[in-house]
Parts: structure tokens; sequence; C-alpha cells
């Protein structure tokens, strides 16, 4: 009888689901607000964090919203991606049963595949992988321009309470992005990040921060505001 093989997890080792989950919990970011800020649905995100890979569509859709969510979390995407990709074999590879054990027998009668390299075969190969990347590509800047930019406030922080009537709102956005808090616009560096001082006044209840890319899609965030004493 052939034993089963066995996989364990290598001590200090952490799977991409949990590298995930670790990541939104340090920022204190919950999978709603997540989804809100991606646009990736929950459940999607849920099955990241919780490794069920197979709930997605394909695996083009995956790695797509993967790195999406890896990005926003601070991750480095390429890495995460690389180990996904590992364990995603490692976790379909499947050890031969009885009967394909049977078709390897001397009795057994199998057809034989003969491949050559030849110079038509390696032109024919690269110029399929050329195609694809190709197609990639253009999925992937479809993807990127028709959605909504990212938005990440950093400062303040959930339920925060602000004793001052002042308030400093920090973030970062895809570079190119244009931020307007209360319709009114605020500089914005080439690498995406922000950061506004705002006065409150008595009868201000929100905050409301707005990006918006070339293509007029817009992300937003909004910031409560109680109980604004005068000084």
């Amino acid at each position: 009888m052939t034993k089963a093989f066995k996989t364990k997890e290598l001590r200090g080792t952490k799977t991409v689901a949990q590298k995930l989950k670790i990541a939104r919990k340090r920022i204190n970011i919950s999978l709603e607000d997540a989804e809100r800020d991606t646009n990736i649905r929950s459940k999607y995100l849920a099955a990241f964090e919780d490794g069920q890979f197979e709930h997605f569509p394909s695996e083009v859709y995956a790695i797509g919203f993967l790195r999406r969510y890896a990005e926003y979390l601070s991750l480095p995407a390429n890495a995460i991606i690389s180990q996904y990709k590992i364990e995603w074999n490692a976790a379909n590879s499947r050890v031969p049963n009885d009967k394909t054990k049977e078709s390897f027998s001397p009795n057994s009668h199998f057809s034989r595949f003969d491949f050559s390299i030849t110079p038509k075969s390696i032109v024919t190969i690269f110029g399929i992988i050329v195609v694809l990347s190709l197609l990639i590509y253009i999925w992937w800047a479809v993807e990127k321009f028709s959605s909504p930019p990212s938005l990440i406030i950093t400062k303040p922080l959930n339920n925060q309470t602000i004793t001052s009537d002042k308030i400093t709102i920090e973030g970062r956005t895809d570079p190119g992005t244009y931020i307007y808090i209360n319709n009114e616009p605020i500089n914005v560096a080439t690498n995406g990040k922000f950061s506004q001082d705002v006065s409150l006044s008595q009868d201000m209840t929100t905050l409301q921060i707005v990006a918006k890319n070339r293509l007029d899609r817009r992300s937003i965030h909004v910031i409560k505001v109680v109980d604004i004493k005068p000084k």
C-alpha cells in the first residue's frame, strides 16, 4: 500500500492567507472597509484570508485581485503572488490513484507522445507567449483605468476623538489622482500621498474626501464630526 503524502507548514513561514489577515488587522481595517476601498467583494477578500482560492472565476482574476489587495495592505505584491502560485500548485498536486498506477504497469498499453523542438515550434511558442502577454496587459490597463482610484485614509484613525477645532487628514491614493476635501482641492504628492489641515466649524457634521481620476471615476471617504465645541 502506498502511503499518502502529508503536507506540513514550515515553522516560521506564514501562508499568503495568514500574511493578508495579519496585515489587515494590523491597520485595523474590516473586510467591509477593505471592500469599499479596493472595490473587491468582501467574499473574495475573506476567501483570500481563508486560503480558499478555488472560489475565484479564474486564476487570472485571483492574481489581479490579490495584487490589488496586497498593495492596499502595503505588502510586497510580487512576493505575495509568487508565494500564492507555489501554494496553488502544491494544493492542486495529486497522488496517483490505483487506476493511474495500473496504466504504468508492464502489461498496460499506452500511446507514446513524441515532441521535438524545432525552430518552427520555438517561434510558435514565442508568438503565443507574446499574444497572451499583450492580452493580459490590455486587460490590466482596462481594469486599472476603468476602476475608481484607491483612497486610503491613514489619519485620523477610525473612531478617533478630536478635541480641537482643527484636524489633520493624511492618506494616499494613486499617482495622478485629484483629492478634494469638502469640494476643496488639495495638493497631492507625485507618489500619491497627501496631508491637509482642516479647520472644523460648529455646524460641520461630516468631512468628505473624494479621489477623482482623469476618467472622472471617484472613490469617497466620509469622516463624521461629532460635538465640535468652540474654544
